[in-house]
């Protein structure tokens, strides 16, 4: 079985998560009901989605991943057939929870006269998504500690796994609030019917970090991962040296180590993730910020106009593999590095066209101001076929005169893009060749 062999080839079959369900009653049930202005940081909001926008916009999203033929499956569907065997119930909620938790959540149960075991399917699977106890849930009052913390990130699905041409990488998450995700999304996973444990990649290594949306599969040969300098990102050098062993290991010849920018010792939301800053959206052609990858100093010297620092950014430097060994290819800024390596021959930019700016600092300042609303983060359904949030009008309009109009998707983003996602992190490729 083959799961992803490009970046740009077609979408077959892909997983999501919809963060929210209507109930019998007529309310939301969702995991990111108990966000609020006081701790939506702490749960790495920018700002609180309305709920019901969030449903339609999701819908609208699904709907146009099947009308290109792509398979959805959603992320709740799967762990209900993972956890509808009472007999390995338990050990799967093990699994997810660990032992002390599970044996809180039993007792909690028990008190109110409910068994786990005889726990409602839907139910169940709120619990462990959306929290236990939830405020008007078994709690009386309001519960300010949970025996199962809520996943309001998982929706963010791509973070949690990179899938291999043969093999499927359970990913290390950086913040505490999301290191439970990869181990229920690996319970999920084993309810696809091709999918058996051999093919499972975990890391035993818990310093060691990395996440989805940082490494890319640019065809069977070749991966790229984004890796922020001081070890303050979602890839830290531990976690690039593990991921390097494991790409070696399943034949892969060349990384491309590219480092993402730092801004006074914090990583700018923005640009967090490399797919924020640089997606494929067709052979030999990728959509990213000016500057950023072939002329960094530009951006540095913006930022410096703002009264802040920007540190590093723009720089790659390819490893070529050779059993356990790993030396250096070539280094430089990254534009031109792929160019050399012939892995691509022109680049859209996420901007309006110089011939619409009066000079570099207000194409940059347009550019970035949809970069904050994920205008690089698009999807790639297939080669030269993408979908991209709407709002972004200067990133859909450059994208459309390259690929053109009827191959560029649009979908409403405004509640979607408030946990800083843009459709490329909120659809995890199963399936892409």
């Amino acid at each position: 079985m083959k799961f992803v062999t490009s970046a740009i080839g077609e979408l077959r079959e892909a997983i999501i998560h919809i963060p929210l369900r209507p109930s019998s009653n007529g309310k939301w049930m969702s995991e990111l009901a108990f966000l609020n202005t006081w701790n939506k940081d702490v749960y790495l909001y920018d700002d609180l989605p309305c709920l019901r926008g969030l449903y339609e916009e999701y819908e609208t999203l699904r709907r146009r991943l099947e009308e290109m033929g792509v398979k959805v499956r959603l992320l709740r569907e799967l762990l209900k057939e993972a956890l509808e065997d009472n007999d390995v119930r338990e050990e799967k909620l093990r699994e997810m929870l660990g032992e002390p938790a599970l044996e809180r959540y039993e007792k909690a149960l028990r008190n109110k006269g409910l068994d786990v075991k005889a726990r409602e399917l839907d139910t169940l699977i709120d619990d462990l998504i959306m929290g236990f106890p939830r405020i008007g849930g078994l709690g009386e009052g309001l519960e300010l500690h949970s025996i199962i913390e809520p996943l309001p990130n998982l929706c963010f699905i791509k973070d949690v796994a990179v899938f291999l041409p043969e093999k499927i990488i359970i990913c290390n998450m950086r913040h505490g609030i999301r290191k439970r995700e990869p181990r229920l999304f690996k319970t999920a996973l084993m309810a696809l019917p091709y999918v058996e444990e051999d093919v499972i990649v975990e890391c035993p290594d818990e310093k060691a970090i990395f996440e989805g949306s940082c490494v890319m599969v640019i065809n069977e040969s070749t991966a790229m991962i984004g890796v922020t300098c001081c070890g303050i990102g979602r890839v830290n050098e531990r976690g690039f040296a593990w991921l390097v062993r494991v790409l070696s290991e399943e034949g892969f010849d060349r990384v491309i180590r590219v480092e993402l920018p730092v801004m006074e010792m914090e990583v700018p939301r923005e640009m967090g993730f490399l797919d924020f800053t640089l997606s494929f959206v067709d052979k030999g052609l990728i959509l990213t910020l000016p500057y950023l990858y072939d002329r960094p100093e530009v951006l540095r010297m913006v930022k410096e106009l703002y009264g802040r620092v920007l540190m590093g950014g723009g720089s790659a430097r390819v490893l070529r593999l050779s059993g356990r060994e790993a030396r250096v290819e070539v280094e430089g800024n990254l534009i031109p590095v792929l160019e050399e390596l012939g892995v691509i021959e022109d680049v859209i930019w996420a901007a309006p066209p110089p011939s619409r700016c009066p000079n570099e600092f207000e194409r940059l300042c347009l550019a970035l101001r949809e970069l904050w609303n994920a205008s690089i983060n698009v999807l790639t359904i297939g080669p030269g076929k993408v979908v991209a949030y709407e709002m972004n009008v200067n990133t859909v309009s450059a994208l459309r005169e390259k690929l053109g109009d009827e191959n560029v998707m649009t979908i409403p983003g405004a509640e979607l893009v408030r946990g800083r996602g843009g459709p490329g992190a909120l659809v995890l490729p199963v399936v892409r060749r």
